[in-house]
């Protein structure tokens, strides 16, 4: 006889003196030892953690939520911190999958009230790449955040090469195209350490050798991995940033360019009185400079700061004293936090003199200096207060020391851009309508990578360009990076961060970057509503600058961090004092929001793990050019569609295309438009996804955030964002398409479509649920938010079709009656399966033939609901599976708010 939910419901009462005893079987993506880890955890500190996986290393990248109490008073400094960091690291090491490895720390600051600990991993001696572990501690002693970036290395893993390092870097060099390309300056530092793609999950651990390669003259500065027992190349990562500036114009002007005369002008108007019998020699040193953002702003003349003459540093008012009466000197644009600046092109700027007398006036160029001269005065000057702004907001870190030798080549015979490459900044010269880069927003940025780069490596992807534009946007307390960049173009600047891009990410870097300082910016004007300008601006600075020291590689991750900085107690799941301005502007970009209890916010997210049930796993429904072939070089910064008409009725999960990326492994958004009678696609998309693509060619697939119901005869496309680092899905041969392929720019955008001339054979696969074989796990999804008078949707999928399913609704997921939760369902015949959430109420539902249903919830417009949490979770029929016969999906948590 068939059980009832009801009757299911009341034996996990009864049982509930057993449930402690028994642990939730880990699903098979995570380890089993840490999943018993994190079990653990929960039953020890309760349910109300949140957790971020990675799934790359497969461990708990975050843990946060109510905060953890590590002692009863205040953490008076750093060093107590440390303690009680390390006793983190020790105590859940299984949870962290530290295994056989140590975590070394790297990072080990206070900002603002939150001890930042950051550790990489290293094996028997050996780095391991990418992995890392993150304490965070609140000042009040409490654990706001923890996790783990962890390689999970396997016993006895052999770390003896079979290649040596000159065969490693060989193969490099040939794989590079680089043999016979002029070595750089800087030596060969190969060395061994454990390699794995940080961008691809699952990917296999490696013994690799780590070639560093410098050949600026190709631009081709970084390190490439090989492997040390096969000899295969893994990966090259760039350590060039090029920041983007206009590159579709960058090209070798030196031919084109206008002659230039560079006067490095100096004047010295010696002390008129100088005095016989003093110990010292004095004086004033100026230069006239560019300190506005407008590259094409009349010079200022102003103190030098900080510039190293003789055996001392200028003060604030760019004065300075040295002992004896007659003192030869030698003037260069170099100091206290500036190395040096050389002149590609022009001459750059040395002066040697000999100073007697106290009042002496240094005057280093004239207002109508040629640009080969104003861009070494302007990168001095807005190196130097670049750190000033940065010491004055962090404090002085002792990783910092690293930039108060940032060296700076200016008038490169190139145009149209910038770049940073380990601790040196390059700057083109006025050539190919565009300005002389070394003005002060793009010095800043430029500068922005070497603080990034200060504190444990510059990010790579969605967050390196984000990061440094930050560094100028914070700054200048203005949103346009590189004002005036294009000198006869219209816009004249390079980005904008009143942009409408949204999280995921997705294009070039640069693109990728521009959510993250959107994303500021929204949170200054928010912060500006707030409190005023002077303060908001103030706390937007302590916030965004902050997370430098905690090393972010992601928008999520510095989504986390910024919360932490804001936080006030330890505890995120109680908000923050600026939750409402910060979720507000997250909310803009999309970007998951992790911070809890803001009031007056609607919130709607999912937690823990279902069991494997009867329904069919995703499987492919249709196809064009199903089995790949030899694609195009087609790149184009462009999101090209390829459309499909349905010969049946589907729910379409994800698709799959046939492409590469030009080089290494990224990500990018895809989508799904329609369905839709038309033979044009919609403007906006029913549904979006992230696909990583690696470097070779073959099929990548993308799951969306949520399945699409299209019927029989419909239309609908499927869409790449990045089509300039990913090729286009596009083969030189093939079936031509079913509906035209469209192309529009920018990628995601609301702007009209055309129809692509240049897609004439796409190859995909759609991918639909059902139809694959058994053994789905369901899955429970949404659709809008938990709203004051409307309503929203809570969806299943890949469940048992054709079934009995029940919604289950409860005010709390750590206890129901005498439960504690999350249970362990084994206790009744389910193995595997777990509830999350209580059950004070139950709505019942029929899954269709897909293994769908769908719920919709209106929430009652009364004010006393605002900020009340619930839980939900389904619960299937499916007697084939185990005894009781049900199974359970993930949960759901969701948050009422405002409209």
């Amino acid at each position: 006889m068939r059980p009832t939910l009801f009757t299911l419901l009341a034996a996990l009462v009864s049982l509930s003196s057993l449930a402690a005893q028994n642990d939730k079987r880990p699903p098979t993506a995570i380890p089993e030892g840490i999943q018993r880890a994190w079990t653990d955890f929960t039953r020890q500190n309760g349910n109300d953690w949140r957790v971020a996986w990675n799934e790359a290393t497969r461990t708990p990248e975050a843990i946060w939520g109510p905060g953890l109490r590590l002692t009863t008073n205040p953490v008076a400094s750093t060093t107590q911190a440390r303690t009680h960091a390390q006793a983190v690291i020790e105590t859940y090491a299984s949870l962290l999958g530290q295994g056989q490895s140590r975590f070394v720390e790297v990072i080990g600051e206070k900002v603002q009230r939150v001890h930042v600990f950051v550790y990489r991993q290293r094996y028997r001696g050996l780095e391991v790449i990418d992995g890392r572990a993150d304490v965070r501690i609140h000042d009040n002693g409490v654990l706001s955040l923890f996790g783990s970036q962890a390689w999970q290395i396997p016993g006895g893993f052999e770390i003896l090469p079979k290649l040596e390092t000159g065969e490693a870097r060989a193969r490099a060099i040939r794989h590079l195209q680089l043999e016979g390309a002029a070595p750089g300056m800087v030596p060969a530092r190969d060395r061994l350490v454990i390699w794995a793609d940080i961008l691809q999950p699952n990917s296999p651990v490696r013994l690799a050798w780590e070639v560093k390669i410098d050949r600026m003259a190709e631009e081709k500065i970084g390190r490439a991995y090989i492997d040390a027992r096969n000899g295969r190349f893994l990966q090259y990562r760039t350590d060039l940033h090029k920041c983007n500036f206009g590159d579709s114009h960058c090209s070798d002007d030196h031919h084109t360019a206008e002659p230039e005369v560079s006067e490095v002008r100096i004047e010295v108007i010696p002390d008129p009185d100088p005095s016989t019998d003093a110990g010292s020699v004095g004086g004033t040193i100026m230069a006239w400079t560019n300190i506005t953002t407008d590259s094409t702003a009349a010079l200022k003349n102003i103190p030098m700061v900080n510039m190293q003459i003789g055996s001392t540093y200028t003060d604030s008012n760019g004065k300075f004293s040295l002992p004896g009466t007659s003192v030869p000197v030698t003037l260069r644009f170099t100091g206290k936090y500036c190395g040096a600046i050389t002149a590609q092109q022009g001459t750059t700027f040395s002066r040697s003199i000999t100073l007697t007398g106290a009042n002496n006036q240094i005057q280093i160029y004239t207002a109508n200096a040629a640009q080969f001269d104003r861009s070494q005065s302007t990168c001095y000057f807005t190196t130097n207060r670049n750190m000033e702004f940065t010491r004055g907001i962090l404090g002085n870190k002792s990783q910092l020391t690293r930039l108060n030798s940032i060296r700076s080549t200016v008038n490169r015979s190139q145009s149209c851009n910038a770049f940073y490459s380990g601790m040196t900044m390059t700057f083109f010269h006025e050539a190919g309508g565009c300005a002389n880069t070394a003005f002060p927003d793009v010095i800043e940025h430029e500068w922005g990578h070497g603080l990034d780069d200060a504190f444990n490596g510059v990010a790579r992807g969605e967050m390196q360009e984000g990061l440094a534009d930050t560094v100028a946007i914070m700054q200048n307390d203005n949103p346009i990076i590189g004002n005036k960049f294009f000198l006869n173009r219209t816009p004249n600047y390079v980005r904008i961060a009143t942009n409408t891009k949204r999280w995921p990410p997705s294009g070039s870097v640069h693109a990728q970057g521009e959510v993250w300082m959107g994303w500021c910016w929204d949170c200054r004007n928010e912060l500006v509503t707030k409190m005023g300008k002077t303060a908001g601006v103030a706390q937007l600075r302590k916030l965004f600058m902050g997370i430098f020291v905690a090393d972010p590689r992601s928008q999520q991750a510095g989504a986390r961090e910024v919360a932490l900085l804001d936080d006030n107690d330890g505890n995120l799941n109680n908000g923050t004092p600026n939750c409402l301005q910060l979720t507000r502007a997250l909310k803009k970009r999309n970007i998951p929001n992790p911070i809890g209890g803001c009031a007056g916010q609607p919130g709607y997210g999912t937690f823990g793990m279902g069991c494997k049930g009867s329904g069919k796993l995703p499987a492919a429904c249709g196809s064009v050019n199903g089995n790949g072939g030899t694609l195009t070089t087609w790149t184009r910064t462009n999101e090209y569609s390829y459309g499909y008409k349905a010969s049946k009725d589907m729910t379409v999960v994800g698709f799959s295309l046939y492409t590469q990326r030009i080089t290494g492994t990224g990500s990018m958004t895809c989508a799904l438009y329609g369905p839709t009678n038309s033979a044009i696609p919609p403007t906006a998309s029913a549904a979006t996804g992230t696909m990583t693509v690696g470097a070779s060619a073959g099929w990548y697939t993308v799951k969306l955030a949520n399945p699409i119901t299209v019927k029989a005869g419909q239309n609908f496309w499927v869409s790449q964002y990045d089509t300039q680092n990913i090729r286009a899905a596009n083969l030189t041969t093939g079936t031509p398409q079913m509906l035209p392929t469209f192309w529009r720019r920018p990628a995601g955008g609301t702007g009209a479509w055309g129809t692509s001339t240049i897609v004439q054979f796409p190859s995909f696969r759609v991918n639909c649920s059902g139809g694959g074989g058994g053994g789905a796990v369901p899955a429970l999804t949404n659709n809008g938010l938990p709203t004051l008078g409307k309503s929203f949707q809570v969806n299943l999928n890949s469940a048992a079709p054709n079934s009995t399913a029940s919604l289950i609704i409860g005010v709390s997921k750590s206890s129901w009656a005498s439960l504690k939760l999350p249970l362990d369902l084994g206790i009744i015949g389910a193995p595997g399966c777990s509830l999350l959430a209580s059950a004070q109420l139950q709505v019942p539902t029929k899954t269709n033939a897909s293994g769908s249903a769908s719920i919709s919830i209106t929430i009652p417009n009364s004010a006393t609901l605002v900020g009340k949490k619930f839980y939900n979770q389904y619960l299937i029929y499916d007697p084939s599976i185990n005894r009781v016969g049900w199974v359970a999906s993930n949960a759901g948590e969701g948050m009422v708010g405002n409209p």
